[in-house]
């Protein structure tokens, strides 16, 4: 998507905003988010931007770094135990993938999935991941809201790799065990598939992702700012830091 059809699109949703909200509030709000996250950001804020939206930007504050060992996107630490270890942050989520990217991403490189997998129905569990009655995520994926935008941002956590399942016969329930490494999960498949298919510009552009946040229902800045501003780009790049930072030579 080149630079001008980003900005003729946010342009006409920008003018759709202006029909939602008094112009005032998207105005002042949309200035509050561009002076804590840049233009970028500001704009595509401004282009889904509604009167409710509006007053909860103009509510929250900028995160900052006053306190070195705060949490710029801090979330309550989960309760039971249980599901702080199987969904709470450990900061990966602070340079996260929009959540609604993680959801489209099954459905816009379906076809490079591993043979069998159903991309509407629990998708991740073809690289071994394990999804839990009710969630739409697998265990060992954490999530986070940015404040102001309101955008949801997911990270895996230590229970992607330790958590596993057993069970006693070939057709039996599975039990889960936590802490118990993962066998199942392949890592490198993984993030192989997802990398292949954020950089593969013929399935991954805003065509195929409009088309899959329409069957997803995403609306909003879950959907505007997934794509098009740099929080896609910072994802991509220090997860391909991170792996070349400890895969130096051959297969994982």
């Amino acid at each position: 998507m080149t630079r001008h059809a980003i900005s003729t699109f946010l342009f006409a949703a920008a003018a759709a905003c202006s029909t939602q909200a008094p112009d005032g509030d998207c105005g002042l709000a949309t200035q509050h988010v561009t002076d804590c996250y840049g233009d970028e950001i500001g704009e595509a804020f401004g282009a889904s931007c509604t009167g409710e939206t509006a007053t909860t930007a103009l509510a929250e504050q900028c995160p900052g770094p006053d306190d070195e060992k705060s949490d710029l996107f801090s979330t309550p630490i989960l309760s039971p135990a249980i599901e702080q270890f199987k969904y709470g942050s450990i900061g990966a989520d602070k340079l996260g993938l929009p959540l609604s990217i993680l959801k489209a991403i099954p459905l816009v490189c379906a076809d490079t999935l591993p043979p069998g997998t159903n991309p509407r129905n629990k998708p991740l569990e073809a690289f071994g991941m394990i999804y839990e009655a009710g969630k739409d995520v697998p265990i060992g994926f954490s999530q986070k809201r940015m404040p102001m935008v309101g955008i949801t941002l997911v990270g895996t956590t230590c229970s992607a790799c330790h958590t596993a399942t057993v069970r006693e016969t070939a057709t039996g329930a599975r039990t889960a065990f936590f802490g118990a490494p993962n066998t199942r999960f392949d890592v490198q498949g993984w993030n192989s598939y997802l990398l292949g298919c954020i950089q593969d510009s013929r399935r991954f552009n805003s065509t195929t992702l409009d088309r899959a946040f329409r069957e997803l229902g995403v609306t909003g800045a879950d959907r505007w700012l997934a794509y098009s501003t740099s929080l896609l780009r910072a994802f991509t790049s220090n997860l391909k830091a991170q792996i070349d930072s400890v895969v130096t030579d051959g297969a994982w």
